[in-house]
């Protein structure tokens, strides 16, 4: 039965590791790094690649090699890792060169290996050995010696390698193999015995392999000249030349836009640039360019294009480029000369989509505190040459100083150039900048992290006052405010009490992206901050929920700011915890190194929680500054815990102790504790190191200071050298000693000063462990070295050490190479229950089991997570392997005590299993899932609050964190446990006794009670009833009240027993006793009141509470309450009162000014019951329609969450994501292919992969249905929006799945304009279309429109309904309620799709995560809005709202230009236009009402562009005049008096004479007065926000408006009443977004026509009418 008992826990054990895939990127997240990118030659620097055959469309990516021995290529669209190819650790990645779809790398001593990878996928399509690496060459820097070049044959040429110096390889370029070897000649020949060949050009014919000859004072350009079909030398030739610097005076030129231009050799010789022409002869002379001294020539990575940067004495830039007369000069850069005004500049090159070269300079200006960049185009301005300029905002203080740019730019006009820069900088950040747009950042410092540590942080403070400081006024104050929160945490606690939903170990614990709330700790003490320090001089602190920087600063140099120098981080504590009652501190010690050569050791001191200087020196905006400590190298440091805080101790070379902080205090605690402290320390010099013990003086020396003296030294070989000396980790020690299964006990070492030492030799490893007090060795173990080399990882924990190494000596038949992986437990005494009291007689016996170990590892670390139930701590190996897998072994896998047979019951009451020397890998226990961690060198662990869990945290290259539970979450009721039953349980049988024990006193009662009373009836009524209580409730009332007074005596009836008396009772008249009446309508107002409460506390207490629409639509059954069922009767009653009292005004309530015609319109539309909606969403539904309730809340989401896990991971091909948001034109078959330069939309584009959609609402003014339909998958369920010809509401099904719903429509004037597309895809994910385009294929074919795309993705769990939120999804669920879509999405859902991702319009923001939308939804909802809270919600006071919540409204000094396309006229009015120009300010319309309507009448047309094209456009364009028939004006309009023709500009687009269907408003600033000169810009009122930021006002420049608002009234709305109570009628319904604009460029590069606008000319220009045209004539 315990073998039964074991086996059961063992497999238990084992299926806790697996995590549910739900929970991948949850409890976890992975940040995948490629690396800091490496600057030193251009061979192996970042820079741009277009990939793309000819002819076909091309995408560009960012190449780098990286000090992480990656190959990486970046998307310069988001930053995202496209792919990255990892070399192994020895064999450096030395260059690569790009050539069309593939990239060629050399990598190893002397480029050892060549590999061809894809350019798009980064595969390797074939590797191919040179050399080996131990005969490869050792050059400094490393890319010497070798060269790529690839031929002329296109995209499948050869390539031509140069490796070691002198050998030149042809490698086919498809399969890998050499089809010719040279090699120069040998040292006997004197002539090319001390030429180092460093770069080859080819040429269809000819290879020329370049190099330099060293003599005695210079070097000598040497250039050999080979066959390119066979190999062969043609000739060789040592140059006339005279090179200093032959690293940097030396390049070669060639230019591949005109193969008739022969190579050149450039260099530089005494202050001039000369060069040599290339040819198989090698027969030319030397060519001097005459002029101007220079000091240096750069490849600027135009090698190919035949063009170099020489810098004259004053820094002054010159570019020179290579044609047909040779290489002469063709720009200078302006003011490139060196200036204290700016920083040295950076030059680079970017080549353009047609191949044409461009040369950038980029710098930092010390006065404007920006960067500026200046491209040059040599082909513009008639090839005279043209450049243009731009500045942006790097900041120097996060992102320190630009190493490197590489630029990627295009030629979209004549005069125009349009750049991209990805920045390296000195902080290991890469950043793409479009522009002076910054797009996006990378902080690849972080792939090389020096020292790291997990801070906890603090509970949410709630802020008190200070009750004895404040008088009674305040203290009121205080507590009426701290009341304001108590509804909310009332019913938040409710909430959770009933569901259940606490907090969840395996939810997400990180905040919401638009969340402002300060740090703090959640309920598990999960979420920590990473404070991490890299090589790169930069500190960071990392939000252990989500992996997000929360704050970086950049390490300060102090003095050595003036001679250059880094930063090494070397250790970092916590000196302050959230225990100690504040915020947490940590202390960085770090290691400056100057570029003199000194070096000292400087603390920094920062608030772990926001990267404050603790010191106070420094601002948060600037530099960090640190703290001088020690005026030289740092030996040793740790932290003290003393009676005074935590003291960090530091010793220099000479063995003096330093203290930070050093006060009094810290002093004093020091001295107490010396004694007591043991230094084990590294001395001797490198290569014959040994180890140290130190004590420290009681008293400070003559210098003030304590020193640390020797008192002994560890015996070590001579041979032997220290590798790494791994002290014991310092955690809580679970238990003394270990309980067996015959409850004896084995008693733990437990040596606080013990320390794992590891050695190597010349040919073994040693392992020691040390008493770092006495010098003595415990434990000693040797080990085989792997080639030489010593990779031993080694854990060592409480008395537990784990080390794993390479065996490479097989010493037995059944033995073989492989890893291992050794477990030591180290105990006192002879045996069981012997514990030694004497330090001087301490006995240790270890025990020792050896496992083999399926991979190599890369990082261990030991974790322990205390268990209440044991004596003992479940403690677990967390290990990274070489597949990049993060991996964890409990303990009892790797316990030394482990039988080699079957365990007995006794050992298996210890969970001790059968030894088996191979350690399975089990893939459950991979803690990194299908995430890819590479390069890991450490883990660092950390403890929750829960004791079952533990957080790990992998670094090295990728960053890795994750939280894992070994023995599950056993101090937590599973997540499967049913509260809300257990809870209903309870309460249900509460509600039993409190019903049932009144119940007999209440029978006895109410039978005497009745036996005497007399029930009335109302002459009027003559009720025949014959239930007494029945007639108690009808009494005294009218016809239309019978049956809500049936209503009220059930629910009477039913709350109270059955009365024992006779049926039939005789009924007399009652009097006309005003007082009788008087009380029987008070009885019956409470009785109604009653039967209300009643109803609504059977709704709230329900378990699937459906929502009101459904719930009136469902018939009621057997099974309805009755309460439900009187609750409807009273709505009902309430509708046929107003029916049946047409004198009296119910709505007069809501201030209403409509006629009784438009009245009784508007209460016929919104009086109708959801039940009557629900029926016509129903029309064609077969009788066996599935009629049961519809599950909601928690239900829905679960099915949501089944058809995400159901889906895959797969996607199209041509599946393009915009989770920032995506604004782009149309494609059109007509454009200009030439202006048509931006990417553009296509229908099957946003609808890709349509297979995928679950489910899709679609609107739209024009529909060809049975095109639309061809574009989805007939099995998915479409909801479409459309208009309605006489504006009814109507619902029916027109094809197989699909709804068409048509919205009200007052009068049945207007239209349904929206344009839209919402995709529910099976991922979960949620893409949303708001178009200008209809849904037929003129629209996405003929004619220019827009669309703005985002995707949102589906929340790690939903969030709670909010009624008050004003966010782009509340807004987008009031459109949606307001178009009808609710009836649709019942009728599909109770039809044949119960299933569908929503289920019902609110989960539309509860489910979907919209933080990354930033952009505003503008609706305009047909209808009579009246009153604040309702007018702001639509039309063009949205839009004011709008720009309000963007901090886009204009300031009071500046004015807003309006320039809008559209493809409709309006009737415009002064007083309209300024009524739309002040929402379009951002000004309230209060101010706006408040002027006198004289006033408004004399107003002039405020500064707006009304864009609409000229009839000669029209005949002018693409299509003609048959294609105007979208575009609207009527003569009548145009030639009206007071009509504003001066306003009206020419519509021409930027992409050719296409017309534009487009609907845009571009708002632009500028300084003018407002129109009202004494208003405000600002009013109090309480419907708008007073925030305005000035610092966000002042970087927008406008707006920009897209959607389907043409500028007409009809669209936008017109305001009428007063400033108290106004009223916005909207004739159509409308929808679009707007965002803010930053930059004139954007503004231009958004809009879809031609800026400036040209204005009509007068007598000349007329807009285009389509009535008058033959093309549209009738008849």
């Amino acid at each position: 039965m315990r073998a039964v008992r074991f086996l059961l826990a063992v497999s238990w054990a084992t299926r806790i590791w697996a995590l549910h895939s739900s929970e991948v990127g949850v409890v976890d997240w992975h940040k995948p790094f490629i690396g800091t990118p490496l600057l030193d030659a251009h061979s192996v620097a970042p820079k741009f690649h277009r990939i793309g055959d000819a002819g076909e469309p091309t995408h560009s990516v960012v190449l780098t090699a990286t000090a992480s021995n990656v190959l990486a290529a970046l998307d310069p669209v988001d930053g995202h890792i496209v792919w990255r190819y990892m070399f192994e650790g020895d064999e450096h990645v030395i260059g690569y060169k790009q050539h069309g779809n593939v990239v060629a790398a050399v990598s190893g001593p002397g480029g050892a290996t060549l590999r061809l990878l894809d350019a798009s996928a980064g595969h390797l399509l074939f590797e191919r050995r040179l050399h080996s690496p131990e005969s490869g060459r050792l050059f400094d820097p490393e890319m010497l010696g070798t060269s790529i070049a690839f031929g002329s044959e296109g995209q499948d040429s050869d390539i031509f390698v140069l490796s070691n110096a002198h050998i030149v390889r042809r490698i086919d370029g498809k399969t890998g193999d050499v089809e010719w070897g040279w090699t120069a000649p040998d040292e006997a020949c004197k002539e090319s015995s001390l030429v180092a060949y460093s770069k080859i050009i080819s040429t269809s014919s000819t290879v020329y392999v370049i190099g330099l000859a060293k003599s005695f004072a210079a070097y000598t350009v040497h250039v050999s000249a080979l066959s390119a079909t066979t190999g062969e030398l043609i000739s060789s030739i040592n140059v006339p030349s005279s090179i200093r610097d032959g690293l940097a005076d030396f390049l070669t030129l060639r230019n591949v836009r005109d193969y008739n231009i022969a190579p050149h050799v450039v260099w530089l010789e005494s202050e001039s640039v000369r060069s040599f022409a290339l040819s198989p002869e090698l027969a030319a002379k030397p060519m001097m360019i005459k002029g101007a001294d220079y000091k240096r020539i750069l490849d600027v990575g135009l090698e190919d294009f035949g063009q170099i940067v020489a810098l004259k004495k004053d820094s002054t830039a010159h570019v020179f480029a290579l044609g047909k007369e040779g290489l002469k000069g063709i720009w200078e850069f302006a003011e490139s000369v060196s200036s204290n005004r700016y920083t040295e500049s950076i030059y680079s090159s970017a080549v353009d989509k047609d191949g044409r070269p461009y040369v950038a300079r980029v710098f930092w200006s010390h006065v404007f505190k920006k960067a500026s960049a200046h491209i040059f185009a040599a082909h513009l301005s008639d090839g005279k040459g043209l450049a243009s300029g731009f500045t942006f905002p790097f900041e120097t203080s996060v992102h320190g100083v630009i190493s490197h740019v590489a630029v990627d730019a295009a030629n979209p006009g004549d005069l125009q150039i349009i750049a991209r820069l990805a920045l390296t900088t000195s902080t290991g950040a890469v950043q793409l900048w479009h522009q002076d747009q910054l797009q996006w950042t990378r902080e690849e410092g972080l792939s090389d992290i020096r020292a790291v540590e997990l801070v906890d942080l603090s509970e949410r403070k709630v802020a008190t006052a200070r009750i004895d400081d404040e008088s009674f006024g305040d203290r009121i104050k205080r507590q009426i405010a701290e009341a304001q929160d108590f509804p909310q945490y009332a019913t938040s606690f409710v909430k959770r009490f009933v569901t259940g939903s606490y907090a969840s170990v395996s939810s997400s614990v990180a905040p919401d992206v638009n969340a402002s709330e300060p740090l703090a700790r959640d309920a598990f003490g999960f979420r920590k901050v990473i404070v991490a320090a890299t090589s790169q001089g930069k500190l960071y602190g990392i939000d252990s929920a989500n992996g997000e920087v929360l704050w970086s600063r950049v390490f300060g140099l102090g003095w050595a700011a003036n001679v250059g120098g880094q930063v090494l981080p070397v250790k970092i504590f916590v000196t302050r915890t959230v225990s100690d009652g504040d915020s947490p501190q940590v202390v960085l010690v770090t290691q400056r190194k100057a570029t003199n050569s000194l070096v000292d050791t400087v603390v920094f001191h920062v608030d772990a929680l926001t990267g404050d200087d603790a010191t106070g020196k420094s601002p948060s905006k600037d530099i960090l500054q640190g703290v001088d400590v020690i005026s030289g190298p740092l030996v040793e440091a740790f932290m003290l815990r003393t009676d005074a805080g935590r003291v960090v101790v530091l010793l220099d070379e000479f063995a003096q102790i330093y203290l930070y902080p050093n006060t009094p205090e810290s002093q004093d605690a020091f001295r107490r504790l010396a004694p007591s402290l043991h230094i084990p320390l590294r001395t001797g010099r490198p290569g014959h190191r040994t180890i140290t013990g130190h004590r420290i003086s009681p008293e400070p020396e003559f210098t003030g200071r304590h020193l640390s003296l020797p008192t002994w030294t560890l015996a070590l070989p001579p041979s032997e050298d220290i590798l790494a000396i791994v002290p014991r980790t310092q955690q809580p020690v679970a238990s003394l000693g270990k309980v067996l299964g015959n409850r004896t006990t084995l008693y733990k070492y437990l040596n606080p000063h013990l320390m794992a030492v590891v050695t190597s030799s010349t040919s073994r490893c040693s392992i020691y462990l040390v008493d770092g007090s006495k010098g003595t060795i415990v434990y000693h173990a040797v080990l085989p070295s792997a080639d030489s080399k010593c990779d031993v990882n080694v854990v060592l924990a409480e008395n537990w050490l784990v080390y794993h190494y390479f065996d490479s000596e097989a010493t037995g038949v059944n033995e073989a190479k492989g890893h291992r992986i050794v477990s030591v437990e180290l105990y006192e005494g002879g045996g069981v229950d012997d514990k030694t009291r004497r330090l001087d007689k301490l006995r240790i016996v270890f025990l020792l089991q050896q496992n083999n170990f399926p991979y190599s590892l890369r990082a261990s670390a030991r974790e322990r997570v205390t268990v209440r139930r044991s004596a003992d701590a479940e403690a677990f190996h967390t290990v990274a392997n070489e597949n990049y897998q993060i991996q964890s072994f409990p303990r009892r896998f790797l316990d030394p005590r482990r039988p080699k047979r079957k365990p007995t019951s006794e050992e298996m009451e210890e969970w001790l299993t059968q030894y088996d020397a191979l350690l399975p890998d089990d893939p459950k226990r991979v803690l990194s899932h299908d995430y890819q961690v590479v390069g890991t060198k450490h883990i660092l662990t950390s403890p929750a609050l829960l004791e079952s869990t533990s957080l790990v945290f992998a670094y090295g290259q990728d960053l890795f964190f994750t939280r894992i539970t070994p023995s599950n979450t056993f101090d937590l009721l599973s997540e499967n446990f049913n509260k809300a039953q257990l809870v209903l349980t309870i309460a249900g049988l509460a509600l039993a006794i409190v019903i049932a024990k009144p119940m007999p006193r209440a029978a006895v009662a109410l039978s005497l009670a009745v036996s005497s009373s007399y029930f009335h009836l109302s002459p009027r009524t003559r009720c025949s009833a014959t239930d007494p209580l029945v007639q108690e409730a009808m009494n005294g009332y009218i016809d239309d009240d019978i049956e809500v007074a049936k209503a009220i005596a059930l629910s009477l009836q039913e709350s109270q027993p059955k009365p024992s008396y006779p049926r039939q009772i005789d009924y007399i008249t009652i009097s006309d006793d005003e007082d009788e009446q008087d009380d029987d309508e008070k009885q019956f107002q409470a009785d109604l009141q009653r039967a209300i409460q009643a109803s609504k506390q059977e709704e709230g207490t329900s378990l699937s509470p459906a929502r009101p629409a459904e719930r009136q639509a469902s018939a009621p059954t057997a099974a309805t309450p009755f309460l439900s069922e009187r609750a409807q009767l009273e709505k009902e009653r309430l509708a046929r009162q107003k029916r049946l009292r047409p004198d009296v005004d119910h709505d007069a309530q809501a201030g209403s000014e409509e006629d009784s015609d438009v009245r009784d319109a508007k209460r016929q539309r919104l009086s109708s019951s959801s039940s009557a909606r629900s029926y016509r969403a129903n029309p064609g539904s077969s009788s066996s329609a599935k009629s049961g309730p519809i599950a909601s809340g928690s239900h829905s989401w679960a099915r949501t969450q089944a058809i995400s896990s159901q889906s895959g991971a797969a996607s199209s091909s041509k599946e393009q994501l915009f989770w920032e948001g995506e604004l782009r034109q149309t494609g059109n078959a007509h454009v200009d292919p030439r202006k048509d330069t931006l990417p553009t939309f296509r229908l099957t584009d946003i609808l890709a992969p349509r297979d995928d959609i679950a489910f899709a609402i679609v609107s739209a003014y024009v529909y060809n249905y049975s095109w639309l339909y061809s574009l989805f998958s007939p099995n998915t369920p479409v909801i479409a929006v459309a208009q309605d010809p006489e504006g009814q509401e109507t619902i029916k099904t027109i094809l197989p799945n699909w709804i068409k719903t048509t919205p009200f429509l007052r009068n049945g004037m207007g239209c349904m304009h929206m344009k839209f597309m919402l995709l529910f895809y099976k991922s979960g994910r949620l893409r949303i279309m708001i178009s200008t385009a209809n849904m037929i294929e003129y629209d996405w074919r003929d004619i220019e429109n827009t669309a703005w795309v985002q995707d949102v993705p589906l929340r790690s769990a939903p969030i709670s309904h909010d009624p008050k939120a004003e966010d782009f999804a509340a807004a987008m669920v009031r459109v949606l309620r307001a178009i009808s879509v609710a009836p649709a999405l019942v009728s599909h859902l109770r039809n044949d799709h119960p299933d569908l991702p929503l289920q019902r319009l609110e989960e539309f923001r509860m489910k979907w995560d919209f933080s990354k939308v930033k952009v505003s939804l503008v609706p305009s909802i047909a209808g009579k809005h009246e009153g604040w809270p309702k007018v702001i919600l639509a039309g063009h006071t949205a839009l004011m709202k709008a720009l309000r919540n963007l901090n886009a409204a204009a300031d009071k000094d500046k004015e807003v230009i309006l320039e809008c396309q559209g493809s409709s006229i309006g009737n415009y009015s002064t007083q309209w236009m300024n009524e739309f120009h002040c929402s379009a300010r951002g000004e309230s319309a209060q101010s706006w009402l408040d002027v006198s309507k004289a006033r408004r009448a004399k107003l002039s047309f405020p500064p707006v562009k009304i864009l609409f094209p000229t009839s000669q456009y029209v005949r002018d364009s693409a299509l003609g005049e048959a294609g105007g028939g979208t575009m609207f004006c009527r003569r009548n309009q145009w030639e009206g008096a007071k009509f504003p023709r001066e306003l009206f500009h020419q519509s021409r687009s930027k992409r050719g004479k296409v017309l534009m269907h487009s609907k845009m408003i571009l708002g632009m600033f500028r300084s003018r007065p407002s129109v009202f000169s004494g208003s405000s810009n600002r009013s109090d009122s309480e419907t708008e926000d007073e925030d305005d930021p000035e610092s966000d006002q002042e970087k927008l420049i406008g707006w920009l408006y897209v959607g389907s608002h043409n500028f007409t009234p009809s669209a936008w709305g017109t305001l009428s009443g007063s400033a108290f109570n106004p009223t916005l009628n909207i004739t159509n319904y409308e929808l679009g977004i707007v965002l803010p604009l930053r930059s004139e460029e954007e503004a231009n590069r958004m809009v879809c026509w031609e800026r400036p606008p040209k204005k009509y000319a007068h007598g000349k220009d007329e807009p285009w009418i389509q009535s008058e045209s033959p093309a549209f004539a009738q008849g």
